[in-house]
């Protein structure tokens, strides 16, 4: 795989886990959950830039002081400060960030050893049956 794009599917890895987290600790059980009760949150986190930003939805769910107390600082290095920055997701993306094969992995290892802590304890709710006949 490019560099680049699996940096950026690790950045999309995250982002998606940011988001699970935030909708758990708030108590909705997804999406759509959310944007009934709050639309202007819902829209902010699913249908705006700030939904892609890594850094913004981090700080919302206080992810420094929650990877800190499992004895993890990882938001303090610059492999966190190269996948929260402003220009990211779109410079993955579109190719305007060339990104070193050791850079992109030091990113994957990050975003995995992330992800498994923010998923950590998550329920996932049960999948709604279609009823039959419909798509």
């Amino acid at each position: 795989m490019v560099p680049g794009s699996a940096a950026y599917l690790a950045h999309v890895a995250l982002e998606c886990a940011l988001k699970a987290r935030l909708l758990s600790r708030d108590g909705y059980a997804s999406a759509e959950a959310l944007a009934e009760k709050q639309p202007r949150v819902h829209a902010a986190l699913f249908r705006s830039t700030q939904g892609h930003d890594l850094a913004a939805l981090a700080g919302y769910l206080r992810l420094n002081a929650f990877v800190e107390t499992q004895g993890k600082p990882w938001l303090d290095d610059d492999c966190w400060k190269r996948m929260a920055s402003s220009q990211r997701p779109y410079s993955l993306r579109y190719g305007a960030e060339p990104v070193a094969q050791a850079s992109t992995q030091e990113e994957i290892n990050r975003a995995s050893a992330l992800v498994e802590v923010l998923l950590q304890g998550l329920k996932t709710p049960p999948l709604r049956k279609k009823r039959r006949g419909t798509r």
